[in-house]
């Protein structure tokens, strides 16, 4: 079994930022603008416009006190959606689902490359 992180900010390094890196690269294929920014204990993909205004985001934020994290989906219709977990909460699956969700509703873009990874109906 790997070795699990043992802070919040190298699990967010170990786990989180590479699963978002790996969605904005699919989509950045699939001809959607999107960035990832990546700053301590923070990291937020961003969908833009063709003329750079912002859209909608998925943002990953460490809380004050490393324990929790806030996994927070903005939408260009300005709902906002926010959850706080636990920071061993912060698993593959649970963002991968959070990155299923939001590319299919900002972008109408299933993750594909994620059906071999979970059961069906995922």
């Amino acid at each position: 079994m790997p070795d699990q992180p043992d802070s919040a900010a190298e699990r967010l390094a170990s786990c989180v930022v590479p699963l978002l890196q790996e969605a904005c690269d699919y989509a950045q294929r699939h001809g959607i603008a999107v960035e990832l920014s990546v700053s301590p204990g923070e990291a937020c993909l961003t969908l833009t416009t063709p003329g750079g205004s912002h859209l909608e985001s998925l943002r990953v934020a460490l809380g004050p006190d490393a324990e929790h994290a806030l996994i927070e989906k903005s939408y260009e219709d300005g709902e906002l959606l926010s959850q706080t977990v636990s920071v061993h909460g912060l698993s593959p699956t649970v963002i991968e689902t959070e990155l299923a969700g939001f590319f299919q509703r900002a972008a109408a873009l299933p993750l594909g490359y994620l059906k071999p990874r979970h059961p069906a109906g995922f």
